[in-house]
Order: structure tokens, then C-alpha cells, then sequence
């Protein structure tokens, strides 16, 4: 049997299919490649706009390092040395994808359990910076106390997003001026979130059972509301307790009830 020249081995019939066995042994490898790098790169892109790890997130994460180790392996045992290192590349990305998946999937439970408490954590900050400001008012008129929230927005340049519960539905006063933005806040509904009552003259103004400012019970759903009192601690009330200091609020009195 003859064996085959140079001149056979460089017609174009040979070349034309040592090529298209080329391109076929690379496209397995960059698949690979491709599946482990768009992992990492979605997970960061659901990352980056959610702020906090969305369900799509853990499924297509896993899904895509999966098949990014497979391809990689089974193009690294095709032995195509010029794609090789492709191949490694995207075995080892996908299995690190994979690794970081089953601790994703672990700590999501309790990631889930902790964000619902995120909101009623930014209310009680709002309402403890709510107080701050009212002690920087008193400090400035001799004691006495702003007579509405607008005075306290206006004289202390209090932001409006402070007086908006981030449970809530309500959504931070705008206006060209700070004066013109407290305006709106009191006058449009839909911009404040508690509710203030003065004490001024009260001999229990600053006691640490009297209710300064709070919100309306519905906001946190069965969680309760955020009060703060006059001695400028806030406090989560608990809904059945909640409840019964509602009723005494709206009865006229500004004292707490004691807790049974």
C-alpha cells in the first residue's frame, strides 16, 4: 500500500476536513467555556440590580456551572491540544460554580428568614433619628417642642425620606425648597408615615412611657409597630400590645400601656 505524499496531504479536499475538524473539536471546549463564565457573570448581574440574591439566580447558577463542568470534561478527554486549555478552564470555573451553589442554596433559607426584618429595622433607625431631632429643637427653643413635623423638617433640615416607614406604601416629599417639600408632606397624603403628638407643657414630656411619635399599626403587618418615646428610645410593640395603645391613643391618652 502506497502511502500518502505531501502534495495528497496538502489538497484541498484534506485541508478542507482537518479544518472542519478543527473548528468542530474547538466548539465543544469554548460551550464549555461560555456555560461556566455566563454563571458568574448572571449571578453578579442579579446580584448587582436585586441587591440580594434572587431565586432565578440560585437556579440558573448551578444549572449553568453544571453543564460548563460536563463540557468541559468530555472536551478535555477529546485529547484537541490547541482547545484544551479551554476545556480545563471551563471544567474547573464550572466546578467552583457548583461548590459555591450548594452554599448559596444553604445559607438562602436564612437569608430569606432575615430580610423581611430589614424594613422594621429601617423604621425604628427613621424614628430614632426622628428623636435626635427633636432634642436638637428643644436644645435650639429653649425647651419647647416643634409644634408639627414641618417645623422639625424646616428648622433642622430633616430629609424627607427620614419620615416615610419603609414598610409602607408612602413615598418620600419632594419640593424645590426643604420648606416646600414639608409642605407637601403635611398636606398631600401619601408622604408621611407616622404620627406626631406634641408634649408640650406635659410634666411627662421626656418619660420613657410617653409616646412621642408612631405609626399606624398596619405598616410591619402582624409584626407590630415602631414607637418612639419621649426619652428618645423606640421600641417594637409587639401587635397585641400594639392594639391596646392604640385604643388608648385614640382615646386621648399618650401613655403606653404597661405589658401583661
Amino acid at each position: 500500500m502506497s502511502e500518502p505524499n505531501d502534495q495528497d496531504s496538502k489538497s484541498p479536499l484534506v485541508l478542507s476536513y482537518r479544518n472542519s475538524a478543527a473548528e468542530t473539536g474547538g466548539a465543544l471546549p469554548a460551550m464549555a467555556l461560555f456555560c461556566s463564565i455566563s454563571a458568574f457573570a448572571l449571578l453578579a448581574v442579579f446580584c448587582a440590580l436585586a441587591k440580594f440574591l434572587l431565586v432565578e439566580a440560585v437556579l440558573l447558577f448551578p444549572a449553568l456551572s453544571l453543564a460548563g463542568t460536563v463540557l468541559g470534561a468530555i472536551a478535555f478527554r477529546q485529547k484537541t491540544h490547541p482547545y484544551r486549555s479551554r476545556a480545563r478552564a471551563a471544567f474547573i470555573l464550572g466546578t467552583m460554580g457548583l461548590f459555591f451553589s450548594g452554599a448559596l442554596t444553604l445559607t438562602l433559607p436564612f437569608l430569606g428568614r432575615a430580610h423581611p426584618q430589614a424594613p422594621t429595622m429601617r423604621c425604628k433607625a427613621n424614628l430614632k433619628n426622628i428623636g435626635l431631632a427633636i432634642q436638637l429643637y428643644c436644645n435650639s427653643n429653649g425647651g419647647h417642642y416643634p409644634p408639627t413635623l414641618k417645623e422639625l423638617m424646616v428648622e433642622e433640615e430633616v430629609g424627607p425620606q427620614l419620615f416615610v416607614c419603609p414598610a409602607s406604601r408612602d413615598t418620600p416629599a419632594v419640593g424645590p425648597t426643604t420648606r416646600a417639600a414639608a409642605q407637601t408632606m403635611m398636606s398631600t397624603p401619601g408622604h408621611l408615615s407616622y404620627v406626631y403628638r406634641c408634649p408640650e407643657g406635659a410634666p411627662d414630656a421626656t418619660s420613657g412611657n410617653r409616646v412621642l411619635v408612631y405609626e399606624p399599626l398596619g405598616n410591619h403587618k402582624d409584626e407590630g409597630m415602631n414607637v418612639l418615646f419621649g426619652d428618645g428610645h423606640v421600641e417594637t410593640i409587639p401587635k397585641a400590645r400594639a392594639e391596646r395603645l392604640m385604643a388608648q391613643l385614640n382615646a386621648g391618652s399618650a401613655t403606653a400601656p404597661t405589658e401583661r
